[in-house]
């Protein structure tokens, strides 16, 4: 699915996402070299290859999101250097990635970074390959009256498709009738998804001097286009024989547009700010024959208010003309911090809104899928709150979140709606068991309710166990050791290759399985880290337990290198 909520970001978000001072983000407090191995979400679960579909395990809302990789921050202490990561692994993996980081002049400054991985994977038909380049041109005058930010951010995943592992080993481990059919498996399917969006920003301070003033007012415009393309080919094949139109070779292909215009004035001071602004936007979209095309119009009001230990921020917004009449979206967040306490830091974050389902959930025609549906708005309201003892090292969380009219899809990939209850809470610590030895456990635990089979694990435990010291006279800081990962068993996704989301199903469990990955790393001073890391080292030792959909299992055991180096001015 294409699970850009492109109702809530490219019409609400953007108007006022990229508003703020264009400021040079503080960025020292970070260290680009610490964990380096940990360089994708412990919690994201893969269809068997890295480069493949993915979905969390800590959100039933959340399929198949968009960035393959969760790499180490690109941040330091100078404002111009460049970071290279590379990796390479078994499966005939790589991955490359180059942040560019750059002043131009006093006023002007730049960000580069572009992201490349490619993974042959283990089984046949595996092959995938993610690009995603991302930059922006920032300018503040020097007494920051004009100033504009110009993004950029390109995507693109393909992937061949196999239906799942046909492989009659894994079958006979998992379902103990090795005589069943193997699984299925795709002809010549091909999925290629490309995401563009393009924001251009500028604003104007009517302040002789607003970098000193502590008051004044500022007119803001902004200018954004955002396309996605899914696309999506097979051979003839009986693979869809059962739940499908057609078994006949399919071309499928998908389109969407938004072109944003958005206006804005605020009202800046020292200890709040507040606005109020305008957005309109052209949508069109168009699957096979299906061609839809609308005008949107939406209000937005909000602000921020700063004050000692205290801090809140408000964003709102209500359509109310278009495709999306009557959406509404407000995002209220609450920050106090006071290190004299107990708890130091507590967010509090308040999310209600309103929303109309996508055009390709209501309307869809293709060889492979076919449906018009009338569907209802959906609300969802969600309540979050994080608590953290900087001083004892521990992080709670909580998470509380229900959606009504929630759409998803049934066992033979029609959409339909349910409501949905959902409640997470967390805890993380970092336990210092001696001068060398540290030990961080997660624990989450979960509870999803529905009338249908939306399922998630009930609890997942992540732990990491490490040591660490100095080799040669101190020039070389190392750290090793072990992660675990373990979650319960929970009814597993299936997954449809034609329309790359996931459905709903009752009958294959998953889970109740630990995955163990031994890592070491290397520090050379600040400019210089690599690692080598054995993932599922226990690959074929506690059952075959460990698929990531229906027909497709997890990443097998792989054995991963990978350098990070920094280079300064």
């Amino acid at each position: 699915m294409l699970k850009r909520q492109v109702y809530i970001i490219s019409v609400f978000l953007i108007g006022f996402s990229f508003f703020g001072n264009s400021q040079l983000t503080d960025s020292t407090s970070l260290n680009p070299f610490s964990d380096i191995s940990i360089y994708k979400n412990v919690f994201d679960v893969h269809l068997s290859n890295v480069g493949q579909a993915k979905y969390s395990l800590l959100s039933p809302f959340n399929d198949n999101s968009r960035n393959l990789l969760t790499l180490l921050p690109s941040t330091g202490k100078t404002p111009f250097y460049t970071d290279v990561f590379f990796l390479t692994g078994t499966g005939r993996e790589g991955v490359i990635e180059v942040s560019h980081h750059q002043p131009l002049s006093k006023t002007l400054y730049t960000n580069l970074n572009y992201v490349r991985s490619s993974n042959e994977g283990l089984y046949f038909n595996q092959k995938a390959s993610v690009a995603n380049f991302r930059g922006d041109l920032n300018f503040n005058g020097e007494k920051g009256r004009y100033g504009f930010k110009a993004k950029a951010d390109f995507y693109t995943r393909k992937n061949e498709l196999n239906g799942g592992v046909n492989d009659s080993v894994f079958k006979a481990l998992y379902d103990s009738n090795a005589s069943q059919a193997l699984f299925p498996t795709l002809l010549d399917a091909d999925l290629e998804k490309k995401y563009g969006e393009v924001d251009v920003t500028h604003f104007y301070n009517f302040s002789k001097d607003s970098l000193k003033d502590s008051q004044y007012f500022r007119i803001s415009q902004s200018l954004n286009y955002y396309r996605e393309r899914f696309d999506y080919v097979d051979g003839n094949t009986d693979f869809y024989s059962t739940s499908n139109i057609d078994t006949n070779g399919s071309n499928d292909s998908l389109k969407l547009i938004f072109l944003t215009h958005t206006l804005k004035a605020s009202l800046e001071r020292e200890s709040y700010s507040v606005y109020a602004g305008l957005l309109s936007s052209y949508a069109d979209y168009k699957a096979d024959t299906v061609f839809i095309y609308s005008t949107i119009h939406s209000g937005l009001l909000g602000g921020k208010y700063k004050h000692n230990k205290l801090s809140i921020k408000s964003d709102n917004s209500y359509t109310f003309y278009g495709f999306l009449s009557g959406n509404f979206f407000t995002d209220n967040s609450f920050l106090y911090r006071d290190s004299s306490l107990l708890i130091n830091d507590i967010n509090i974050n308040l999310l209600a809104r309103e929303t109309t389902p996508m055009f390709y959930h209501s309307a869809y025609y293709s060889n492979r899928n076919n449906w018009d549906v009338p569907l209802n708005n959906e609300r969802a309201f969600r309540l979050k709150v994080n608590a953290n003892s900087f001083k004892y090292k521990t992080q709670i969380s909580a998470l509380i979140e229900n959606r009504s009219s929630f759409l998803y899809f049934d066992s033979v990939f029609s959409p339909k709606q349910t409501t949905i209850n959902f409640f997470q809470l967390g805890l993380k610590k970092q336990v210092n068991i001696n001068s060398w030895l540290t030990w961080t456990p997660q624990l989450f635990y979960q509870s999803v309710s529905s009338t249908v089979g939306i399922e998630l694990p009930q609890f997942i435990i992540h732990q990491r166990l490490y040591a660490e010291g100095n080799l040669f006279k101190k020039v070389i800081k190392f750290r090793a050791g072990i992660d675990v990962l373990y979650y319960t068993d929970y009814n597993l996704k299936n997954y449809n290759p034609s329309f790359d989301s996931f459905s709903v199903q009752d009958k294959i469990k998953g889970g109740n399985y630990p995955f163990i990955d031994v890592f070491a790393e290397f520090y050379l001073k600040s400019y210089l880290a690599f690692f080598v890391k054995s993932e599922h080292v226990t690959n074929g030792l506690h059952g075959p337990n460990y698929l990531a959909a229906v027909n497709y299992r997890q990443v097998d055991r792989t054995i991963k290198l990978g350098l990070k180096w920094r280079l300064f001015e």
